[in-house]
């Protein structure tokens, strides 16, 4: 068996608490307008964490792939690193989760990661990791298990020799465990395979005892164990009752292209300048940006006048930098009458950053001017503008002006309108750090009126922003001063941003405190920051 491993990692990011209480909490307040939140509530539902792997990765290795997956198991980041090159892993993480799991080559250790900075560095830890490591054994691999095992097999990967005993414990022995073999001498990297005298099957459970811990493992083929991580020990095989053995070795490393990541590990193997991936929220996952389109007055609050979904794919080169991001949106809702446009910008990076922008979408170019690279012309930092005008990207298939926000005309026939999904690609000049490239700046162009730009609460305007309009009507922005903008004097925003999952918006004039109970106490508290999927909410009054 060649060597392979996976390891959970428990990440200290964020301090969030999740709601599971399916009721109005704030059943005083049901209109945004008697909500206040806190003058130095800043809204954003995600940050950056980066994480160094330097005390993980085997110096003697030349790449090894560490992929990084959210608590639910979505993948976030695909890296082939060795110590001879960047070992920082920069993610975007919503609020609302506390960990990462982390699964790479040659190490089988649980890892906790400490936080206190924006650097956070990968510990040693021992302990059992999670179940089937992701990243290790491939999704939907398993094999029938019948009877109890007669045998199973793991990799050792500990810090120095040793032995390892196998213990078991008899039906009705009140006694303790007996001891049933011994493997002595044994180096990290060894494969251990487990048996009784006689190839007759294991007991239900399985005690092995190694550098003074013992671990309990099911042989009994009640759970599959195949990919279980038991401190310092990987399982890799076993031997069912039936003599029928299951195993999964992982493929040799083909690089086809040279650069250093194996064929099986790299998306795109005939191409030396890319290797890596990392996902935005996650692999086929999408994040949701949702309007309120009056600005500068307040409108309902149903943060329905446009909701524009995102998925964000980073291509990264072999020594781990940026050189194309691809994005994918989609208009999943417009209940307005304004023709708005919609463009992000890229903080930090520089129009001479960029080396092309390509778009699945031709722009007909009414009220916005495209340079010969595909950003909007005029712009210190890097503009893209998607489309000027949403319903030229839509279609129709229910009744009324509105597009998928009024109740009867979404739910009945004809059913529910669809969107172009429009893809962008950026390619840069020059390969950019993951960290930089990280977060983009979307923005809604009001009605086609090119200075009137709607931002999230932490951003400020591009260069083609008509900054008269700041505090006008309901406007508190505190541009140019530093705190949020496109907010008004109850701090309240036009622009929310759902990172971990797209956005349910509700029916077309349900305040959104009446469709989502922990609304309130996210605009006041700072949590749950996962308020918009938990399950305290009104399902009658979202669409």
């Amino acid at each position: 068996m060649k060597k392979v491993s996976a390891l959970a990692v428990m990440v200290a990011l964020f301090a969030a608490s999740c709601s599971k209480v399916e009721s109005n909490k704030n059943a005083a307040i049901s209109s945004s307008s008697e909500l206040v939140a806190p003058a130095n509530f800043d809204w954003q539902t995600s940050g950056t964490a980066q994480l160094d792997m330097s005390a993980l990765l085997n110096s003697s290795a030349t790449s090894q792939v560490v992929k990084v997956y959210s608590e639910k198991g979505i993948l976030l980041a695909v890296r082939n690193m060795a110590n001879d090159k960047r070992n920082i892993i920069s993610l975007d993480i919503p609020k609302s989760e506390s960990s990462v799991i982390v699964a790479y080559d040659n190490q089988v250790q649980d890892v906790t990661l400490q936080s206190g900075t924006t650097l956070v560095t990968a510990k040693k830890k021992g302990g059992k990791g999670g179940n089937n490591g992701p990243g290790i054994i491939p999704p939907g691999f398993s094999c029938e298990c019948e009877g109890r095992m007669r045998t199973f097999s793991i990799i050792y990967s500990g810090v120095a020799t040793t032995t390892i005993e196998l213990h078991e414990k008899q039906k009705g022995n009140n006694v303790g465990n007996t001891l049933i073999s011994t493997y002595a001498n044994v180096s990290t990297g060894d494969t251990v395979v487990f048996s009784r005298p006689g190839n007759n099957r294991l007991f239900s459970q399985s005690h092995v005892k190694v550098n003074g811990v013992t671990y309990n493992i099911h042989t009994s083929c009640s759970v599959d164990i195949l990919g279980d991580v038991y401190g310092p020990m990987l399982v890799i095989s076993y031997t069912n009752g039936n003599n029928t053995v299951c195993d999964w070795t992982p493929p040799g490393c083909v690089d086809t292209d040279g650069d250093g990541c194996c064929d099986n590990d790299d998306l795109f193997p005939n191409d030396p300048t890319k290797c890596d991936v990392q996902y935005i929220p996650g692999e086929n996952v999408y994040g949701s940006y949702a309007w309120e389109d009056l600005w500068p007055m307040m409108g309902d609050f149903d943060f329905n006048d446009k909701v524009v979904d995102r998925n964000t794919v980073l291509v990264l080169d072999p020594a781990g930098e940026v050189t194309e991001v691809t994005h994918k949106f989609v208009v999943k809702a417009g209940g307005a009458d304004y023709l708005n446009g919609f463009g992000f910008a890229m903080p930090g990076i520089a129009p001479a950053d960029v080396q092309m922008v390509t778009s699945s979408y031709a722009q007909p170019g009414q009220y916005t001017t495209i340079d010969a690279k595909g950003l909007e012309a005029g712009q210190s930092e890097a503009v893209v503008i998607v489309y000027e005008n949403w319903k030229h990207v839509v279609t129709y298939t229910q009744n009324g002006r509105f597009f998928n926000t009024m109740e009867a005309g979404g739910l009945e026939t004809p059913g529910i309108g669809y969107s172009d999904t429009i893809i962008v690609t950026v390619k840069f000049a020059n390969a950019q750090l993951v960290e930089e490239v990280l977060e983009i700046d979307p923005f809604l162009i009001r009605n086609g009126e090119r200075g009137a730009e709607i931002h999230l609460p932490w951003f400020g305007p591009t260069d083609l922003m008509n900054n008269a309009n700041f505090g006008l009507v309901d406007d508190a922005s505190a541009y140019p001063a530093i705190g949020n903008n496109w907010v008004n004097a109850n701090n309240l925003p036009w622009a929310i941003e759902t990172p971990a999952g797209a956005f349910d918006w509700p029916i077309e004039r349900i305040d959104i405190v009446n469709a989502y109970y922990d609304f309130v106490e996210w605009a006041t508290l700072g949590t749950p920051a996962n308020w918009y999927s938990n399950a305290n909410r009104d399902a009658s009054k979202i669409y």
